[in-house]
């Protein structure tokens, strides 16, 4: 049973219905030699993928002439992966990027476009691509390092992440990643270590004692955990706990001996204190009590066979007699999440958008948006209050409208460069939440399902701003 098509014929297969005869190959090649690309690209169109690799073989033999017409044919048919494969072997990388980025192969077109020297574009679909290493690489080359350690920390490199985050003195963010990491983990060591740096410069300082405890508790004293178990005992020792300073001290000795000054430390756990204050009745189980803002410990032997040394050390230890304190919080991501713009967007998306904006703070009469320039961001107010008004043709300034906490102003700007319809002022002391148009995109690029949401958003608020005019108008 045939069909015709010009000089080719279909035939029909079952299961598959009509599909173009063998005869069609050299059919769409002479189209090709003809120039005539839209009428090859819509007959392979209508074939079955059974003549795809049939038109690859004719153009790997193909001069260079036909395999870009070839190219350009399947770009026309949207078979964009085999047009990215032929662009790729033509030596234009940029092209076979954009082509291989179309037919969703984001890890073939971050290699290409990197390849083709478009570093932020390849970082931005390793990012989306879940190649968070590379896209990390990527953005340590583009000097990008807050965008970096977002992305180890995805990769799971979680030290990494911290160390990059404490070299750009946001010492928060390094102990929330570090946090993450349990002590048994590879890194558990140096992320205890470090933690324990970061903690005393704040003033949570006893903090780092939890940690040192937490890992003690999880790990015997070896060469790797050294350091941990000196800093636990020097510091017990430090708040007074002699007998438990003196039991962590005794396990790093007798696992590393002559451990920096640790034998020296051991020996002053012996020495009595110049005043000692009177200890209050107490069960024997528990030592006498700390002043506040120190560690109270409770030492309890664990119950294992005499010839069977432990090794680990059980120490409920209770710090400040708390619990740790909570991350930092997020004090504008409420605000950014009740926008329309963004209230479709998960928690998870959400903080990721948050990760991306900064604080801004004016004092009374600052200008915080100029009228008539490109706009670059959007600002959220998160303290105060802010003034719209207009600069009429004839010089008058008109007040439009007091904006308080909550509000948003220059959400255009978003997705449009031109210039602003109004300034923005502060009026009085006011901090504003802002995320660049160009942090928006990136945010965009690398979060598609956020993407799709934020513009359904988007054309809601077009809709019924346009609404809003014709209602007016009538």
């Amino acid at each position: 049973m045939g069909g015709g098509h010009g000089a080719v014929e279909f035939e029909f297969v079952d299961g598959k219905g009509f599909v173009l005869t063998p005869q069609a190959v050299p059919a769409i090649l002479k189209q090709l030699a003809h120039g005539d690309i839209a009428a090859a690209a819509d007959l392979y169109a209508q074939s079955g993928e059974d003549l795809a690799p049939a038109l690859m073989k004719e153009a790997q033999l193909a001069g260079s002439t036909t395999r870009q017409a070839m190219a350009e044919m399947f770009c026309q048919a949207r078979d964009y992966g085999r047009a990215s494969e032929l662009y790729q072997a033509l030596g234009n990388r940029e092209r076979a990027a954009e082509l291989a980025e179309k037919s969703y192969d984001t890890s073939k077109a971050a290699r290409l476009f990197r390849s083709a020297g478009h570093s932020e574009r390849a970082a931005l679909l390793f990012e989306r691509g879940g190649e968070f290493a590379r896209a990390a690489a990527a953005y340590l080359e583009l000097k990008q390092p807050e965008a970096a350690a977002r992305c180890l920390e995805q990769a799971g490199r979680v030290l990494e992440a911290a160390q990059l985050w404490v070299s750009l003195k946001q010492p928060a963010h390094a102990i929330e990643a570090l946090q993450k990491l349990p002590p048994t983990h590879a890194d558990g060591v140096r992320a205890t270590l470090l933690l324990g740096e970061l903690y005393a410069a704040t003033p949570q300082r006893q903090q780092a004692l939890r940690h040192y405890v937490t890992l003690a508790n999880a790990r015997p004293c070896a060469q790797d955990t050294a350091e941990v178990y000196y800093r636990l005992g020097r510091d017990l020792l430090a708040l007074g706990m002699r007998d438990t300073a003196r039991q962590v001290l005794e396990r790093l000795v007798a696992a590393c001996p002559r451990y920096r000054d640790a034998e020296a430390l051991l020996a002053a756990c012996a020495v009595a204190p110049s005043v000692t204050p009177p200890a209050p009745a107490k069960p024997p189980a528990r030592p006498a009590p700390i002043p506040a803002a120190a560690v109270v410990a409770a030492v309890r032997p664990v119950a294992r066979p005499p010839a069977v040394p432990s090794p680990t050390l059980d120490l409920p230890i209770v710090v400040d007699a708390a619990a740790p304190p909570p991350p930092p919080l997020r004090r504008g991501l409420t605000h950014l999440g009740r926008l329309d713009l963004f209230q479709d967007l998960t928690l998870e998306d959400t903080r990721a958008l948050y990760e991306l904006c900064q604080e801004h703070y004016f004092v009374d009469g600052q200008l915080i948006i100029e009228q008539g320039q490109p706009g670059r961001a959007l600002h959220i107010v998160t303290k105060g209050q802010v003034a719209v008004v207009r600069q009429q043709e004839d010089g008058r300034t008109v007040q439009l409208a007091t904006l308080t906490e909550g509000a948003c102003v220059g959400e255009m700007a978003l997705v449009d460069g031109g210039p602003t319809s109004a300034k923005v002022v502060a009026k009085g002391t006011a901090a504003t939440l802002a995320v660049t148009r160009e942090r928006f995109e990136q945010f965009l690029q690398t979060n598609e399902r956020a993407a799709l949401r934020i513009y359904r958003a988007f054309v809601k608020l077009l809709t019924h701003r346009l609404r809003d005019v014709n209602e007016r108008q009538r």
